[in-house]
């Protein structure tokens, strides 16, 4: 391309015609009977208008997921989510493992306190007669969390209610004592803090030790860097979603700091200091007597420049170079050199 607004131009065209391609597929008809019936015969809709607009690509997909409303007369919503078809889609075969694996992780979860969509039908078969590929599930309440735009000022719950919200999701796996307390009117820091906190809790769960032959593994979320939770107007989580590469992982793997807390621009530029949402962490960790977790995310940097560096596109190689300073910095491995002789 000639310069960039050719390119922004092009790549809008490129997606309207992708996303057009993709709803095209779609057998609304065979869709909204096969939804009925799993609803015993209840009669549903769909919310939005099976037309590509650039203005609603926020709310209806996101990288590899494109999502469809389906309202219930009951007062149930449900979503059909199915995958994008473009130059960066994965094989077939792929597609499909990474489906099966999101519909057996939403029903592992379900059986435990995290807070999941319930997966209601699902068909790998691009030939069934909804006409493509997809999962249908519940969805859920709230808004994506969008941890480095939240205001200066928002109201919370009271703390009674807090506590009472931490043990509803975890479980009671970890206690809610020394849970911070903001009043309402809470400050911006507090917000974050309180987040914080709810986001350990679940961790605790969705990251949760599965005994297996006597062995422990993992779940590890692989995306979180943040809009993968959903919290309401007051900041309260609400759920979890896009669970597509969750894995299992080892322990100081699936128990460090998630990608949402790091101090970013920091990070890009070399420098390996926990950031403060990083030691609030710590500290709500060490608080609940979670200390061996704590040392996990204490000594996490190096983990996430190898994982930073392995996935990192090196057509941007001035970002690389910060990355990769990183761990050069960490491994006292010619941390002070510059990378030009």
């Amino acid at each position: 391309m000639k310069d960039e607004k050719s390119y922004n131009l092009a790549a809008r065209e490129a997606e309207r015609k992708e996303i057009t391609r993709l709803l095209d597929k779609v057998n609304v008809s065979a869709l909204l009977s096969q939804a009925s019936s799993l609803r015993d015969g209840i009669p549903c809709c769909i919310t939005q208008s099976l037309q590509y607009d650039r203005s609603m690509r926020s709310s209806v997909m996101d990288g590899m997921n494109y999502h469809i409303e389906i309202r219930l007369e009951d007062g149930i919503n449900w979503l059909l989510r199915i995958q994008r078809l473009n130059a960066t889609s994965l094989p077939e075969d792929l597609r499909a493992y990474i489906m099966r694996s999101e519909v057996a992780t939403l029903q592992f979860l379900s059986k435990t306190k995290v807070p999941v969509s319930k997966a209601i039908d699902y068909n790998l078969d691009g030939q069934n007669p909804i006409g493509i590929e997809y999962i249908l599930m519940e969805k859920m309440a709230g808004q994506s969390l969008r941890w480095s735009f939240l205001p200066p000022k928002a109201e919370t719950q009271s703390p009674e209610s807090a506590n009472r919200h931490i043990c509803r999701i975890t479980g009671g796996s970890i206690r809610p004592n020394g849970l911070l307390r903001p009043t309402r009117n809470a400050t911006y820091r507090a917000v974050r803090a309180r987040i914080v906190d709810g986001l350990q809790g679940l961790s605790s769960v969705s990251h949760g030790a599965i005994p297996v032959l006597q062995r422990r593994f993992y779940l590890r979320h692989a995306d979180n860097k943040g809009d993968h939770i959903l919290v309401d107007s007051e900041y309260n989580i609400t759920g979890i979603v896009d669970l597509e590469w969750a894995h299992t992982d080892v322990k100081s793997a699936a128990f460090n700091s998630p990608v949402m807390l790091l101090p970013i621009a920091d990070f890009y530029n070399g420098k390996n200091q926990l950031g403060e949402d990083e030691l609030v962490y710590v500290k709500l960790l060490e608080d609940k007597g979670h200390r061996d977790l704590a040392e996990i995310v204490k000594k996490g940097r190096i983990l996430h420049r190898i994982e930073f560096c392995l996935g990192y596109d090196l057509a941007d190689w001035e970002g690389f170079l910060g990355i990769f300073q990183g761990p050069r910095k960490a491994l006292e491995v010619d941390g002070d050199l510059e990378w030009d002789a």
